[in-house]
Order: structure tokens, then C-alpha cells, then sequence
């Protein structure tokens, strides 16, 4: 029984509004992927600058010299000859008994490799501020032979003193170690990065839903341009048919034969159609299309 007048004119009024909201959803998408990829790059360039400035503090940063507070420690090391096989084969020597260094162990370094010492520098909690030295000999060597290790040991007198000496843009202007500030970025990136592969997926669903697909590539040959693009949910497309390639807006460039498929993605040829494509191109099966494509892009 064929539809009255009232039935095609509500069914044609219900696929208009479909159409509509399937725009609008469309646009609101593509607005929250620009602002997300905005506020991606912020993150890495916040991580970048962190990453930065941690990496030129360290270069500008003296060998063997470490900043403390009374009452502080910190962990040291330095290489050793391989001949050294006891830890009891070494001694320390210091100019202020404030400043003391325990050895604790050997170990083999972590990146050249080679025989290490380890130990724990310890500054008394009355030391009064300044530079010292502690330095690791070799028991059985003579004392005017030099030191196998040497490490310059600088108290400071309060919390400021110590962080104006930091060479840490961050560290020393706002207390932040740039390493933890470059690492705290990572889980913000992550999150942008897989918001925004599900809101790229939620545009090629609603972009399928209206039947396009965006050309993801196209490489020029003889006779036109090859397109390839992905086949989200696009049904009847197979070898021999035909495709508009349309631009962002919407407007006709050129129709394009589809060459082979493989389940997953598609590609087509469009004959007569030279040059690069304008950005966010792509393709859609509607008669409408492709009977508005140019006249040289079919020959």
C-alpha cells in the first residue's frame, strides 16, 4: 500500500531533524577535539619546559658537590680502581668533623659499568655554614698521592640560602623539583591522548552515521589522485562503485572510482583530479554527489 502524503512528509521531517542533530553533535565533537588538543599541547609544553630545565641544571650543576642543611644527608658515590675488592681497602679524610662520610659498600656502576664506592655524607646539626671537603683514599696508598674520590660538601645556613644555590629555574624560584613537575605531566598527557582517540572515534561514528568518511591519505599517479579512506560502518561500498570526494564544507571536488576494499579501509581513484587535497577532505556515497561532481573529474 503506498504512503499517504502525511507519512512521507513526517518521515521526511523526522530524517531533516535526524540529519540536524547528527550536525550538531557532529560540531560540538570537533569543538571539544580543538580545545583538547590545545590543552595538549600545554601539558607538553609545560613537561617540555620542566623536562628543560631539569636536564640544564643538572649540566650546569659542579661534579661532586653537594648543597645541604644542618642535620641533612645525602647519598654519594665515585669510581674506584678494580684492584679495590673491600671496602675496608679505603678511609676517609675530612677538614671539619661536622661534615662526616660513612662508606657502606661497593657496587658496579650502573652505566660504564667498573668497580664503585658508596657511602652516606652527614652534616651535624650545629655546623656552621660554609664549604668543606671529604675525600676517600686508599689505605695502602702514600699520602701525597691524590684522593680516589673528592666530593665538596657546602652547608647553608637556612632553607633560602639553600634554595637560591639551587641552578633550577623551578627549584629555585618556586621550591618545585623540575624532575617531579616534568612526571606529574605524564597521567594529564595520557588523559588527552585517550580522550582523544575516543573523541576521534566519536567522530568517525558520527561522520559515518551521515555517510562520510575522511581520506586519511592521497598520493597523485598518472591520470589523478588515489585516496584511501577508513570504512566506519560504511555499507555498499565495493569495488566498481563511486564516491563524491567532498571538501570540509561540504562542496563537490571531484567523483572517485573505488578500486579495492579490504574490510577495514577502502581506496578510489578519482581520474582528472591533480594537486594536493584541502585538509579534512573526504568521501560520501550519495547520488546527489556524484552528480554534481565536475565533468573533468569523471573522464
Amino acid at each position: 500500500m503506498p504512503a499517504s502524503p502525511a507519512g512521507a512528509e513526517g518521515h521526511g521531517r523526522l530524517s531533516a531533524a535526524r540529519e540536524g542533530n547528527l550536525r550538531l553533535d557532529l560540531k560540538r565533537t570537533e569543538r571539544a577535539v580543538k580545545g583538547l588538543g590545545r590543552l595538549g599541547l600545554l601539558f607538553f609544553l609545560v613537561f617540555f619546559a620542566c623536562l628543560l630545565d631539569s636536564c640544564v641544571a643538572r649540566f650546569r650543576e659542579p661534579l661532586f658537590t653537594v648543597n645541604l642543611l644542618p642535620g641533612e644527608s645525602a647519598r654519594v658515590d665515585g669510581m674506584l680502581d678494580p684492584e679495590v675488592k673491600e671496602i675496608a681497602q679505603l678511609e676517609v679524610q675530612t677538614d671539619d668533623t661536622s661534615v662526616r662520610l660513612r662508606l657502606e659498600r661497593l657496587q658496579r656502576g650502573f652505566w660504564l659499568g667498573g668497580t664503585m664506592w658508596a657511602g652516606e655524607v652527614t652534616v651535624d646539626s650545629a655546623a656552621s655554614p660554609g664549604a668543606r671537603e671529604v675525600r676517600v683514599r686508599r689505605r695502602e696508598k702514600p699520602p701525597e698521592e691524590p684522593p680516589v674520590g673528592a666530593w665538596r660538601v657546602v652547608v647553608h645556613a637556612d632553607a633560602d640560602s639553600l634554595r637560591s644555590s639551587r641552578l633550577s629555574f623551578l627549584h629555585r624560584h618556586f621550591g618545585i623539583a623540575p624532575g617531579l613537575a616534568a612526571l606529574a605531566c605524564v597521567p594529564f598527557l595520557v588523559w588527552v591522548l585517550l580522550l582523544s582517540f575516543l573523541l576521534g572515534r566519536r567522530r568517525e561514528r558520527l561522520l559515518a552515521a551521515q555517510g562520510f568518511a575522511e581520506i586519511f591519505l592521497s598520493r597523485s599517479l598518472p591520470g589523478g589522485t588515489e585516496v584511501f579512506f577508513e570504512l566506519f560502518g560504511q555499507a555498499g561500498i565495493a569495488p566498481g562503485g563511486t564516491v563524491a570526494i567532498l571538501d570540509r564544507e561540504g562542496r563537490v571536488i571531484a567523483a572517485a572510482r573505488i578500486e579495492k576494499t579490504d574490510g577495514r579501509n577502502a581506496v578510489a581513484f578519482a581520474a582528472g583530479l591533480f594537486g594536493p587535497l584541502p585538509p579534512g577532505a573526504g568521501v560520501r556515497l550519495a547520488a546527489r554527489d556524484i552528480a554534481s561532481a565536475p565533468e573533468e573529474a569523471e573522464g
